[in-house]
């Protein structure tokens, strides 16, 4: 007989210094807020105190993820998987839009971004169907096959809503998953081929909107107050900001409002204005430590399930944290994805804080004794 140790016990296990990175960020994200709100209207200010909010409600549901453990989690893995699909799929079959997509749902005075969790739901279903399987050096073609279709199904949804930031992040969970479970390198390349060749058989379906975030990507200041106008924005906010920033609550393109979605998809930019590149290196290390702490945790895991599980958190807030900063310097096509613990909104934030008590809980597997 083997007892585990009481769901209690395993808090004193906790990687406090990852806790701290995350919480650190948070409080960042705040301080950010309350700078980029300077001269904003009532109804503005008050997200700062919503975002106070949410940030308790993740920290608790952190905690609650680490009492729960992974186990469990683990065997809930398709009910979640199942559920995560329904609720993507609710703001399109509702008919509820917002800024002219189906991505939200909405409650009374409440908005929820369901793929936000199904993106979890995605990692817990891999980790359980791949650490499932019997011990091999490479995936089989079947293996490859069940995941792109678990993977597929759920960025086809955010695809046709459309959120297209989201289904690249699904596909970018599924890949990294799959690349250290060993997928063949000849597969790696036919998938590259495959997808710039999906690439150029999409575009011509593309909506218009987005054809032309794909132009604008490459000559932003050819329609500087149009099509272009966010990314010059940002580019503008990033560039005045100087090496120490204009200092807390002093950033003009914000302040001003001359940068649109300040507080949400270009928060980077907010905060470099006020903080200066030095902060905004300091902050991509933040990142990188916490990338990294949780790479610790991967390469500690005794058990498949774990380490896929780690894994895939890594890609997602990786994927996030690449792609915000990357749009928001001019370095990538603009797509609406948050900055994970700085932007706001209240399903990125808990998200966030839910994806790294999963990696958290798989630390905390172990025997206390055998009988």
């Amino acid at each position: 007989m083997t007892l585990y140790v009481p769901s209690i016990a395993r808090l004193r296990g906790v990687d406090w210094a990852l806790v701290g990175i995350v919480v650190l960020l948070n409080v960042i994200g705040l301080i950010t807020l309350c700078g980029v709100m300077v001269d904003a209207p009532h109804w503005m200010r008050r997200l700062v105190w919503r975002q106070v909010l949410w940030s308790c409600v993740g920290i608790v549901l952190l905690f609650s993820v680490i009492y729960i453990g992974y186990e469990r989690i683990l065997r809930s893995g398709v009910m979640l998987y199942v559920v995560g699909i329904g609720l993507v799929m609710l703001p399109i079959l509702l008919g509820m839009r917002r800024k002219g997509a189906s991505s939200w749902l909405f409650f009374g005075g409440l908005s929820i971004q369901p793929s936000e969790f199904a993106k979890l739901a995605l990692i817990v279903m891999l980790a359980r169907y791949l650490g499932g399987r019997s011990r091999q050096e490479y995936l089989r073609f079947f293996d490859l096959i069940i995941v792109g279709v678990l993977a597929l199904i759920p960025t086809l949804i955010v695809a046709r809503q459309p959120d297209l930031g989201s289904a690249v992040i699904f596909i970018a969970i599924a890949l990294s998953v799959a690349f250290v479970a060993g997928m063949k390198r000849r597969w790696i390349a036919l998938l590259i081929v495959a997808m710039l060749l999906g690439g150029v058989l999409i575009y011509p379906h593309l909506k218009p909107y987005q054809k032309d975030r794909l132009k604008v990507f490459l000559h932003p200041w050819d329609d500087s107050l149009s099509k272009g106008y966010n990314i010059v924005q940002s580019e503008i906010a990033i560039g005045s900001g100087g090496l120490f920033g204009k200092g807390f609550g002093k950033g003009s393109q914000t302040r001003y409002r001359f940068l649109p979605q300040h507080y949400t998809d270009f928060i980077f930019a907010g905060f470099v204005e006020q903080f200066g590149l030095l902060g905004g290196v300091l902050l991509i290390l933040l990142y990188v430590s916490l990338l990294y702490r949780l790479r610790k945790i991967a390469i500690r895991c005794k058990e498949a399930t774990a380490f896929f599980l780690v894994v895939g958190v890594m890609a997602l807030l990786a994927t996030h944290v690449v792609l915000n900063i990357g749009i928001t310097m001019g370095l990538l096509p603009v797509t609406g994805l948050p900055l994970p613990w700085l932007s706001y909104g209240g399903s990125s934030l808990v998200s966030s804080y839910l994806a790294v008590g999963l990696a958290l809980t798989t630390r905390q597997h172990r025997r206390i004794f055998s009988i």
